[in-house]
């Protein structure tokens, strides 16, 4: 409440005018009769009871007659002195920093002249005196700016708010955010927003750099003091966005993609994937978000693994568009692959088909420790039609990751590992015999025993110093030795074997040169069905060798093959060829129609072609497909 004042003479206590209590003292010199003065002080930006919720300089003006000018003027805070001033117009601070939240007084003392004419005057020994007092509140507490609602529409987020009171002070002495936090996954991301006086007008705000799809929206209010926030709206957005990247023939890459949710706010992704020369660089940029297809033409995708990819959501407020390694978001990270994937385990170490039982058997040794720790070993059967896992047997344990599986004449499974060989019976999938390689000589970390036809071979795979044993498995004599090679290999009834550039074929207990390849040759498979061997020659041709004849087949055009498989169902060699450091072709040559197809493969992983089913070990498999 403002209340009148006194006007006071300032030498001794006068008489009262009217209602507002002027008092006058006699003049020393003359009678003089005074008149109420018409003075009147005006705080042009304060009023009576207002609540302050910040400091401010408050405008005053002093209006009086001339004859009434002002002395001085007094400024009061609860009765503590804050501000003198002798001018009738200009502003003083009313600072509120070390007041409590609550009511205060702003009193106002001012002297002026009486207007009397006086000599008292003159000499300025004559004053009113008038006193003013108001009220006024301090709350410094700010106030929340409520969000009202967040909407998800025309391919962006727009957030809602409720009319703020204190509107006029934000850019002032309030300032407002808008907090953001985009959810992915697990973690999470955050922005701050400054909402102007303009934005808060209107009510509403178009949050055009939201990319994720799961939104946490709160607001803050700052003044000089404090800051509060609002409650958090939340807004999930459902997943429509549908991505497929299919391989196709031709060695072509076909991309297939649906409207995203925020496609305003992100017009455009970044399709890249890890090559098979691992970068990340190969891809497709700026595909647009509103939905679409592309075909990308490229060598560096082929059969065999899992390609990682991304999509690369640059925001529409992010710049440049290439340089998405720090900029944006990853939204997917899962592999594309052509081909079928199959339940194939990581560690399997070899596949084959029996055709008497229809059935596909894969050794997988689990490899979780360190030699000589043992890890199990598994014989795991497959349904050849569907490759669904139809039962998985815990056959043994073995040292050192190393292993072998054959299908021998009688229809047996021969499981080699490091410290002995076994014979499976492939129905019940028994041991029926085991043959233990200390037995027979010195085991080592390298080791790799086999059972063949009555041998008992201990291979060292270490061909620095290695050797190569054979023994009779029944009386248990070593009857002939040779260097460990790298590319040895063995017909399953151990009949032939090869390293280096020769072949040798066992006559009584001695193994001697049968024919010499001219080159070092690569792995050679036996086909003792059909008295043939698949020959691959360290940089040269590939060629076929009778060996009831000994003459060479070519098969033109097919220099660098370094891997033959073959498959007996269909009679078709599998012909691994170098493409480049990581890409090989892959050539399949039925040898009854002579026609020759292939596809690309990577070269890190293993393949088997049983019964027309291209297999690889990575666990992926392409079905009459080539």
């Amino acid at each position: 409440m403002k209340r009148n004042i006194h006007l006071l003479w300032i030498l001794l206590i006068g008489t009262l005018f009217s209602s507002c209590q002027y008092e006058l003292a006699e003049d020393f010199y003359n009678n003089i009769e005074l008149q109420e003065p018409t003075v009147s002080l005006s705080l042009i930006n304060f009023t009576e009871g207002e609540t302050l919720t910040t400091p401010r300089n408050i405008n005053y003006s002093y209006n009086a007659p001339l004859k009434n000018s002002l002395y001085e003027m007094k400024f009061y805070i609860n009765g503590s002195l804050i501000h003198t001033t002798s001018k009738s117009s200009g502003s003083f601070l009313l600072d509120i920093q070390k007041l409590n939240n609550g009511e205060h007084n702003l009193n106002i003392e001012y002297y002026f002249k009486t207007g009397s004419g006086s000599l008292a005057e003159i000499s300025g020994e004559e004053a009113f005196l008038k006193k003013e007092k108001f009220n006024f509140l301090v709350d410094k507490a700010p106030k929340i700016l409520e969000i009202d609602k967040i909407e998800h529409k025309e391919g962006s987020i727009f957030i809602y708010f409720k009319p703020y009171f204190l509107i006029n002070e934000i850019g002032k002495s309030i300032t407002a955010t808008l907090n953001v936090e985009e959810v992915k996954n697990t973690s999470s991301f955050y922005r701050n927003i400054i909402l102007t006086k303009e934005v808060l007008e209107k009510g509403i705000y178009k949050d055009i750099k939201a990319s994720n799809l799961n939104l946490k929206y709160k607001t803050k209010i700052e003044n000089n003091f404090q800051s509060v926030d609002s409650e958090v709206k939340e807004i999930n957005i459902p997943n429509t966005f549908k991505f497929n990247a299919n391989f196709i023939k031709g060695n072509k890459l076909k991309l297939t993609w649906t409207k995203y949710p925020l496609y305003n706010n992100v017009p455009f992704f970044n399709f890249t994937y890890l090559s098979a020369s691992y970068n990340f660089y190969d891809g497709e940029k700026n595909l647009t978000t509103i939905g679409g297809e592309k075909i990308i033409d490229n060598p560096n995708v082929a059969f065999g693994k899992a390609f990682d990819y991304r999509l690369h959501f640059p925001n529409a407020g992010i710049s440049p568009i290439d340089d998405f390694i720090y900029s944006g978001k990853y939204f997917f990270n899962t592999p594309i692959h052509t081909g079928s994937p199959s339940t194939f385990p990581d560690t399997v170490k070899k596949i084959l088909y029996d055709k008497s039982t229809d059935k596909i058997y894969l050794l997988k040794i689990e490899q979780d420790n360190y030699y000589p720790i043992e890890d199990e070993v598994y014989i795991q059967q497959y349904n050849s039609t569907n490759l669904n896992l139809e039962r998985s047997v815990l056959i043994s344990k073995t040292k050192g990751s190393q292993g072998d599986l054959i299908l021998n004449s009688e229809g047996d499974l021969i499981l080699d590992l490091n410290e002995k060989s076994l014979v499976i019976n492939t129905n019940s999938l028994s041991v029926k015999k085991q043959f233990n390689g200390e037995d027979y000589n010195t085991i080592t970390q390298a080791s790799l025993v086999r059972y063949r036809n009555n041998i008992v071979i201990i291979e060292s795979l270490d061909d620095s110093w290695g050797k190569i044993h054979f023994h009779n498995s029944d009386t248990k004599k070593l009857f002939y030795s040779t260097d460990a090679d790298n590319q040895f290999s063995l017909s399953n009834s151990a009949k032939y074997f090869s390293k280096r550039h020769s072949i040798y074929i066992r006559k009584g207990d001695t193994y001697v040169e049968f024919f010499d390849t001219g080159l070092l040759n690569f792995k050679i498979v036996f086909n003792e069905n059909k008295n043939e061997m698949y020959v691959p020659i360290s940089g040269g041709e590939f060629f076929i060798l009778d060996a009831n004849t000994k003459q060479k087949r070519t098969i033109k055009n097919l220099p660098q093959i370094y891997n033959v498989k073959y498959d007996p169902i269909y009679n078709t060699l599998l012909l691994k060829k170098t493409y480049n450091n990581s890409i090989d072709d892959l050539y399949f040559f039925n040898m009854d129609t002579q026609e020759l197809k292939s596809i690309k493969t990577i070269r890190e992983a293993d393949y088997y072609l049983l019964n027309n089913n291209l297999i690889s070990k990575r666990g992926f498999y392409l079905k009459n497909d080539f």
